[in-house]
């Protein structure tokens, strides 16, 4: 896999030529129209100045949006006629075909310099002289200042701490601390995607579906173990990052030609935890070598990057639930298809807040405090845009081909179960705003009846009967089906294969159990079938040819087990 911030991809010089001619036309037109706030500051700047920059950041992403992957050792200088690039001896090979381009290739309106910073240092001052005189140049011929990004932590490496002295000796160090902050405007021009980085995110997106599979399979082996507790925190967390690293995830699935696997790597450490432990935030998780119940709301949470652009998706996986608990997930995804439904162009990202938060407090009040107070934000290669978020306070308006995280939750709901405990519900997927709606991008498995699973050894009395007397679903004693590498010796019941559940606990004190629960699409049986697909014909338009069961042949085993299981 390959690490941060490093890649061995050539720079496409057409892509860069057109990706640069449109951000300058895009700099140009504002002032000439109604402007999204924030682009004040880009619009009175003669120049923009990027360094290097960490992951995640909106430096990182305007030097991926024009050159298409992260440069190293490299500072541009971008006005409204010109890009200058000082790059270290290494970075100047891929950046040297930009200026050797055929000329009836090249927007001759544009010139394009690099500038390569020697290693001895005499020589590499007359580099850095020469790039700092460009920049001053702006400020000269046009009487704007320069803007700069601040977002992250300075990189502190050699390249970096070197034209950092050179600045403080020169007495010109105030020529960017006190530059412009011109993110604001950045995340403007960056918030709609074009085709080629919404693929890249389609594909991240593939990928996570696939390791979420992986965790999906690995819970199922797990509860239909004797084990009555789960050691799932860290054994799932090292299936992720383990897959994720050796490749084999990968090869079963298919891909379009030009896909590279090699240039996917996890956004973050997965998260894996306790539904009773969730407060909200991403870094919450369980102890590495924590056990959860064998009766337990699971919260997975992993995002997936494919050369720099962002997946993010969480699911819940339930074991064991209450009615009511059932309830309020049935809530929770049509609360999602509401939100997928007004996320569309001409829409207001506060507006989309307001909206979401509205219904809960009319269908279900109850659950009003237990939302988060924020439903997701804009992703890219920034994971998480601070300027472009669902919440109250953005006044931004959404567009066609936004991406967003869109996360939904309720957190510290009480425990029907065990009163002095709470648990958490969470659902977030990546999706594509649209003109009429947005577009689910990372399609897991999130019906009910697709993470609901039961674990017990019921008696024949709790199960329904079918006309000859024996039960739809009946326990697999050891060798029932062993040939087909499957779990023995308990019962796995998915949520569609019963009729209802032992009632050895109280109702909730509430009447919310006696409310008619709130209707959601129809769903098909659990058949715990891990090669799930999107049967939604948008989303159908978007997605490879159906593949058969060669896709997914490390779960072949487990699927014809559960498949028969299902039909026993």
């Amino acid at each position: 896999m390959q690490a941060h911030g490093i890649s061995e991809d050539k720079i496409d010089a057409e892509l860069f030529y057109r990706r640069l001619e449109f951000l300058i036309a895009f700099w140009k037109a504002l002032g000439q129209g109604t402007d999204d706030p924030g682009t004040d500051k880009l619009k009175s700047c003669g120049g923009i100045v990027l360094g290097e920059a960490h992951p995640y950041t909106k430096t990182r992403a305007l030097q991926v949006f024009l050159c298409g992957r992260p440069l190293l050792s490299t500072l541009i200088l971008i006005t409204p006629y010109s890009a200058s690039f000082l790059c270290s001896e290494d970075e100047a090979e891929n950046l040297v075909s930009l200026v050797h381009l055929p000329q009836d290739r090249m927007n001759d309106k544009i010139n394009v310099k690099v500038i390569v910073k020697p290693v001895k240092l005499a020589a590499a001052n007359l580099a850095m002289e020469a790039f700092l005189t460009s920049i001053e140049e702006v400020t000269l011929k046009t009487g704007k200042k320069v803007g700069c990004l601040r977002d992250g932590e300075p990189i502190e490496d050699d390249f970096m701490n070197e034209w950092n002295d050179f600045l403080e000796s020169s007495g010109k160090k105030s020529l960017f601390s006190k530059a412009p902050n011109i993110s604001a405007g950045v995340s403007v021009f960056l918030a709609s995607k074009q085709p080629q980085e919404i693929r890249h995110t389609e594909v991240a997106c593939q990928m996570s579906r696939e390791l979420m599979s992986a965790v999906r399979s690995d819970i199922i082996t797990q509860i239909g173990s004797k084990e009555k507790t789960i050691r799932i925190s860290g054994n799932l967390r090292d299936l992720i990052q383990r897959k994720h690293e050796e490749g084999s995830i990968w090869k079963g699935a298919k891909y379009k030609p030009d896909v590279d696997p090699t240039f996917g790597y996890l956004c973050y450490s997965p998260t894996i935890q306790a539904g009773s432990k969730y407060d909200g935030r991403k870094s919450s998780r369980t102890g590495a070598d924590e056990r959860l119940d064998a009766s337990e709301i699971i919260l997975v949470h992993l995002g997936t990057q494919y050369r720099s652009y962002n997946s993010d998706v969480s699911r819940t996986v339930m074991i064991e639930p209450h009615p009511s608990q059932e309830a309020n997930y049935e809530f929770l995804l049509d609360l999602q298809k509401f939100a997928i439904s007004i996320m569309k162009e001409g829409a207001g990202a506060n507006l989309v807040y307001h909206a979401i938060k509205t219904k809960v407090a009319v269908d279900r009040p109850e659950l009003e405090s237990h939302l988060p107070k924020s439903f997701g934000s804009g992703l890219g290669v920034e994971f998480g845009d601070p300027f472009l978020s669902l919440k109250a306070k953005c006044t931004r308006v959404l567009k066609t081909n936004m991406i967003f995280s869109l996360s939904l939750s309720f957190t510290k709901l009480k425990d029907p179960m065990e009163t002095d405990k709470t648990y958490s519900l969470q659902l977030t997927d990546t999706v594509l705003v649209g003109e009429e709606g947005s577009m689910v991008l990372s399609d897991l498995p999130k019906e009910l009846s697709q993470i609901t699973f039961f674990r017990h050894h019921p008696a024949s009395k709790d199960l329904p009967q079918e006309q000859d007397g024996h039960s739809p679903a009946r326990s697999f004693q050891q060798g029932d089906a062993d040939n087909d590498g499957s779990i023995a010796g308990e019962t796995i019941i998915p949520e569609g294969a019963r009729s209802k559940r032992p009632r050895s606990f109280p109702e909730e004190a509430d009447d919310t159990t006696k409310r008619q629960k709130v209707a959601s699409s129809s769903s098909p049986p659990n058949h715990c079938d891990v090669n799930f697909r999107s049967t939604s014909p948008e989303k159908r338009a978007h997605e490879e040819e159906e593949d058969g069961d060669d896709r997914w042949p490390i779960f072949k085993q487990m699927g014809r087990f559960l498949n028969r299981l299902m039909h026993v």
